[in-house]
């Protein structure tokens, strides 16, 4: 919730299947009272979704229950990034969305760090191009998928391990799942670096896991927990 550029608040609803489009219209309406917003007061909405079904389903609830019609950010639309990717239309609206935060924000060259499902990594050359990045696995989803497949394995957390070599499987665990993590992150930015042939880049870095992970890769310059959201009102605003 933006009253222009101020961030009012936010909140987290997850996009399971199981739920009905009905809860998602429930929780925006309790979360507009407890921010003292009539649904009156809402001008414009935006949608960056990479669910379609729930996209469906959410723009056509803003349509009825709010009386406005949401823009759909996409790689159509009009951008502060030029797309230079070899399938804009295949580009995830999230990514869209930090490239183009990530350069308003922070200047260009800039590379947008996202530590969410999926660790994704987006590139803006000094010529406000996006010319892509990288998507990994997550630092969650990489260790449930060990979880699952190895059943020997307990659920462990991020964090720095006491020593490098663990002396147990739980210790075994969080070291190579922090050295793991912090080495390709650190690896990749140097050699994106060194591809663009260019030291000067802003490192900047977002995402629900953004705040353990950045406190031990030294590149990053900045973390932003709301620069996706930040990414939305910039591509609003510039199509509305």
């Amino acid at each position: 919730l933006f009253n222009k550029d101020q961030l009012m608040g936010k909140f987290i609803f997850g996009s399971d299947a199981g739920f009905e489009s009905d809860r998602y219209f429930e929780a925006i309406f309790n979360f507009l009272s407890k921010s003292k917003v009539s649904p009156n007061n809402l001008t414009h909405t935006a949608i960056s979704s990479v669910v379609p079904k729930r996209q469906d389903e959410i723009s056509s609830g803003l349509k009825n229950e709010f009386s406005v019609t949401p823009v759909i950010i996409n790689s159509e639309l009009k951008l502060p990034v030029k797309i230079k990717y070899e399938n804009p239309k295949q580009l995830g609206a999230d990514r869209i969305c930090n490239a183009s935060a990530g350069l308003l924000l922070y200047g260009a060259p800039v590379i947008v760090l996202d530590f969410g499902t999926a660790t994704t990594i987006e590139v803006v050359d000094e010529n406000k191009n996006f010319i892509g990045g990288m998507i990994l696995p997550g630092i969650k989803t990489s260790q449930q998928s060990l979880e699952k497949n190895t059943a020997s394995l307990t659920e462990v957390y991020f964090k720095k391990p006491d020593r490098v070599i663990g002396r147990s499987t739980s210790e075994s665990l969080i070291s190579g799942n922090f050295y793991g993590t912090v080495g390709q992150i650190t690896f990749a930015i140097n050699a994106i670096k060194e591809e663009l042939k260019n030291d000067n880049v802003k490192i900047i870095s977002t995402g629900g896991m953004a705040e353990p992970v950045s406190d031990y890769i030294f590149e990053i310059d900045k973390t932003n927990l709301n620069l996706t959201l930040e990414g939305i009102r910039i591509i609003l605003e510039l199509n509305t």
